[in-house]
């Protein structure tokens, strides 16, 4: 079976010949050609629609098995996390900072120092850093489709795309 592309092509090619037919000989040869390119479109469009159901139903299976796995993860370093406090909680209460184990030591060790923010607006100019300012895209459209207004320095376009329902 000929390519998309191709069937394009000749549907063009056949729709030329239609307008240029002289005879009703050549209308009618040019029609019948019409009807079989079209009938091979709608063959091509009919799997072409299969195949997007089956890569969609793949894609959704990759989404759900990464929810999964996300999950799996989170369940894990949650458990890791808490087994540690676990011994940083044991050693502590005993009294060590450290414990040898066949396999390792445990430890504690003072981390880096960090800054944690109590109050954003006591903070000084000077340990700011400016960001730039982000357009409202949301704010754009929805003004446009309320009001008709148009904003400068923006165009508002709509584009196409394909569907199969």
């Amino acid at each position: 079976m000929p390519r998309l592309y191709e069937l394009t092509g000749a549907y063009a090619e056949v729709m030329m010949q239609l307008e240029d037919a002289t005879t009703q000989e050549q209308y009618d040869a040019a029609l019948a050609a019409l009807t079989s390119i079209e009938s091979d479109i709608v063959t091509k469009a009919e799997n072409y629609a299969r195949i997007i159901r089956n890569k969609t139903a793949e894609s959704d299976g990759y989404a759900a098995e990464i929810k999964r796995l996300q999950a799996c993860k989170k369940a894990a370093d949650n458990a890791i996390e808490s087994l540690k406090n676990n011994i940083h909680f044991a050693l502590e209460t005993a009294g060590a900072s450290e414990l040898a184990t066949g396999i390792g030591k445990w430890k504690i060790a003072k981390n880096p120092p960090s800054v944690e923010i109590t109050d954003e607006a006591a903070i000084p100019e000077e340990y700011l850093i400016p960001q730039p300012s982000k357009v409202d895209k949301h704010k754009i459209l929805d003004d446009f489709k309320a009001y008709g207004m148009a904003v400068p320095g923006v165009e508002i376009v709509q584009k196409e795309s394909v569907r199969f329902k």
